[in-house]
């Protein structure tokens, strides 16, 4: 699934919250959901926010970007995860494709 700004997310802490409120709220869950789950990929208005963000964040939250991707610089990160979701994406679509061609 595709999720905007005003997606409510229907798992896990932020359960009926907005990708807004967790992109504000919570960077690194937002993070973690684009690496980790196989169907949860972001607009690109969402994916720039979180570029946008990732320069921005505070020592605190950059600490913890880091120890959670284990990467020494976390706007890197932020774009890796970035182009993660647009391959998913692409994937997605893809499989989407090969299915409703094979129903015909």
């Amino acid at each position: 699934m595709e999720y905007q700004l005003n997606s409510s997310v229907n798992f896990g802490k932020y359960n009926g919250k907005n990708i807004k409120y967790i992109l504000d709220n919570d960077f690194g869950y937002l993070c973690w959901c684009v690496k980790e789950i196989e169907d949860f990929t972001i607009c690109d208005e969402v994916a720039f926010l979180m570029l946008e963000n990732a320069k921005n964040l505070s020592k605190s939250s950059r600490i913890n970007l880091k120890l959670l991707f284990e990467n020494k610089d976390e706007e890197s990160e932020v774009l890796n995860i970035i182009m993660t979701n647009y391959i998913k994406s692409q994937m997605i679509n893809y499989k989407s494709v090969r299915k409703n061609r094979k129903s015909w």
